[in-house]
């Protein structure tokens, strides 16, 4: 199943958005301290340890300069997923970005977190562009 996030506005250059998305090492400055810890990251890969889902990881499985960034999992993961930041460039200070989550669930779990993960795809998105552009979320 596919959960696509709104598409939202990122006041930077394309090229600058995939250096931040297409090397893990970037990341570490984003991480929010009080979920993840033992952050640990190369260009192509990171793990690091959720509570209370224990170790996990991502790595980027694609990419294409300026135009789309491919993670899925790397290491123990609850379930398959890959996860693609789509960005299209409008004007040189003015790129388009929108989050794919593409999780396989069965039946169950697909009723359950349908909703939720469609409601956390998009804020998520949200939260990535107010960051980008110096914002305050939304809350």
């Amino acid at each position: 199943m596919d959960y696509v996030s709104k598409i939202v506005q990122v006041n930077r250059p394309a090229s600058q958005l995939y250096g931040l998305f297409s090397d893990f090492r970037q990341f570490e400055a984003m991480i929010p301290k009080d979920k993840v810890e033992d952050f640990e990251a190369s260009e192509s890969a990171c793990s690091f340890t959720v509570k209370p889902l224990g170790k996990t990881g991502l790595r980027i499985v694609d990419k294409e300069p300026d135009k789309v960034v491919k993670f899925g999992p790397n290491g123990k993961s609850p379930f398959d997923f890959f996860l693609w930041v789509q960005l299209k460039s409008v004007a040189p200070y003015d790129t388009r970005l929108r989050l794919t989550l593409r999780a396989e669930f069965n039946f169950m779990m697909k009723t359950m977190l349908g909703k939720k993960l469609q409601k956390g795809i998009d804020d998520f998105a949200a939260q990535i562009a107010a960051a980008l552009n110096g914002q305050a979320p939304n809350p």
